[in-house]
């Protein structure tokens, strides 16, 4: 089915089926839904049961005909990047972004992972699609939207180079914490990048082989301190990136977003991230309680932590 670019309004790719050496991409029907849960992949699945009938027919195009479509749609630009460790409260921050209905904040949109992640023999055809696919994901649904947050997934941070050379001057936001928190919160519920094999090793610079023969947690423990050597080889080497810590507080994170991007704060917005922040990122009828047992940074922690120090150093001297 060919799509009509005046019906795009209500429509976003997002799924890629690939056929053979053929690359399609199935659309969804968005009409009806908010932007506004914790993670996308639940707003996926709140289109297809708002709008069940539309499960029946499947809307596909090709990749090219996506970034045609793009061209003409009104999008929002977007106004930074949200890096993550994980279980570092970038959940909080963007839900805390979707109070105003002046942001569009696209947390973890499955899709843009997919066409990261997707081996493009075109490396150009890559670099266009990602693009229409921000620009439809980030199309005005209001009036009133001026603001388009991308919050990526923790392991998204493989691609910086790729995504600084697409959007040039947008501020790159990065969010840390201690390492020893992040790693007991996963061993509590793990993440995707916490279980070895669930994703390509390279994405964190690890051989295939050593991953089959590890244990969890001294694959979690590499992990973590891949990301922060990658926050650190970004803050020094770009000029648009800032380090934000989860220690600090959300007020003081979303006073450093909004310093970074040069939006206007206002006080009532501050008042109403105050009050998300009783809840859980997750779950915003739940009042946040976190328990972490107070223990020494264990040997298997040794590098992410010294990363971790690093990266304290490094935004006390940018700051």
């Amino acid at each position: 089915m060919i799509l009509i670019n005046a019906s795009l309004r209500n429509h976003i790719p997002y799924r890629l089926i690939s056929k053979g050496d053929e690359t399609e991409v199935l659309w969804l029907h968005t009409l009806g839904v908010a932007y506004d849960a914790p993670f996308f992949d639940e707003t996926v699945l709140q289109c297809l049961t708002v709008n069940p009938g539309m499960a029946s027919f499947k809307c596909v195009s090709s990749v090219e005909t996506m970034i045609e479509a793009a061209n003409d749609v009104d999008f929002v630009p977007v106004t930074a990047f949200i890096f993550h460790v994980s279980r570092c409260g970038s959940t909080l921050l963007s839900q805390t972004l979707v109070l105003s209905d002046e942001h569009i904040v696209l947390s973890e949109v499955p899709f843009f992972d997919a066409l990261l992640r997707h081996d493009f023999q075109d490396l150009n055809l890559k670099k266009q699609a990602l693009e229409a696919a921000v620009r439809l994901y980030g199309q005005k649904r209001k009036d009133s939207s001026n603001q388009l947050y991308i919050k990526l997934d923790s392991w998204s941070v493989y691609y910086w180079k790729f995504l600084r050379e697409l959007w040039p001057d947008t501020p790159f936001l990065l969010l840390y914490r201690n390492p020893l928190d992040v790693w007991q919160s996963h061993q509590k519920l793990a993440g995707m990048h916490a279980v070895p094999g669930l994703l390509e090793p390279w994405l964190f610079e690890l051989a295939s082989e050593n991953v089959n023969e590890m244990h969890r947690d001294t694959y979690l423990a590499k992990v973590l301190a891949y990301y922060a050597r990658q926050f650190e080889n970004i803050v020094l080497t770009d000029k648009n990136s800032c380090l934000m810590n989860y220690h600090d507080g959300i007020e003081n994170m979303i006073r450093v977003l909004f310093g970074q991007t040069g939006m206007l704060l206002n006080s009532s917005f501050l008042t109403k991230s105050a009050e998300r922040s009783k809840f859980h990122s997750k779950d915003r009828t739940k009042i946040f309680s976190e328990l972490l047992p107070d223990r020494p940074i264990p040997d298997i922690l040794r590098d992410a932590y010294l990363g971790f120090e690093k990266l304290e150093k490094l935004k006390k001297r940018n700051f």
